[in-house]
């Protein structure tokens, strides 16, 4: 079926954010011939005061061309804690820390060989206790972190992915990552879980980059 098939990432939005966000040498490859004969669009409601008569009126527009850029983009998501109501933050809490510290491998998908992904942009996500959001980089043989477009300032209505190409960063296997979601929930009374509320919460950090023929995988524990 259409929806046993539609299992691979094309893009999200967010406040503040685009569907897809990328630079001009980079595209998503669309059609038969790339492996993408439909898209599946998933949209989450949030109603808590259960009003009645509110109609949705979101949609799509799709530019497309058939002069293909250089490169396909491909988001790897380092950190993408979404579901899970066993983790909860705890009510009055002013600065509540959720890390992560993963070691990354990084191959040719055809070949298995080494290989390297460039990145040209950094992505958070939460809802509504997020705060601050810290990305850390330690590249294999080097003895200290380099900060990765943290935001010590975060807010909910601008996630919009950090632009990094001019920085010229690669990643490879050996190097670590370590992410950082920092919630406040001094104005809350219960204990917040980890869900697809917005009045839950949820912790990401993504890395976007090319090329796309290659496999990540971030090996760490929270």
């Amino acid at each position: 079926s259409m929806t046993a098939s539609c299992d691979g990432f094309f893009g999200g939005w967010t406040p503040g954010a685009n569907v897809v966000e990328t630079i001009p040498s980079l595209g998503m490859p669309i059609g038969r011939g790339a492996g993408v004969a439909a898209l599946l669009i998933n949209v989450h409601y949030d109603n808590p005061g259960l009003e009645n008569g509110i109609v949705d009126s979101s949609g799509i527009r799709f530019f497309y061309t058939p002069t293909l850029r250089p490169q396909a983009l491909q988001t790897f998501p380092v950190t993408q804690l979404s579901l899970n109501p066993m983790l909860r933050i705890p009510p009055r809490s002013s600065r509540w820390f959720l890390t992560r510290t993963c070691k990354l491998d990084v191959t040719d998908k055809s070949t298995g060989e080494p290989s390297k992904f460039h990145v040209f942009g950094v992505a958070f996500h939460a809802h509504l206790l997020g705060r601050e959001m810290y990305a850390e980089l330690k590249r294999a043989g080097d003895d200290g972190f380099v900060d990765l477009a943290s935001a010590s300032k975060w807010h909910f209505d601008d996630q919009g992915a950090t632009d990094v190409a001019a920085w010229n960063i690669s990643v490879q296997t050996g190097d670590l990552l370590q992410t950082t979601c920092v919630m406040d929930s001094s104005s809350r009374s219960v204990e917040t879980i980890f869900g697809r509320r917005t009045v839950d919460e949820m912790c990401w950090m993504l890395l976007r980059g090319w090329p796309q023929e290659t496999h990540l995988g971030c090996t760490g524990e929270f």
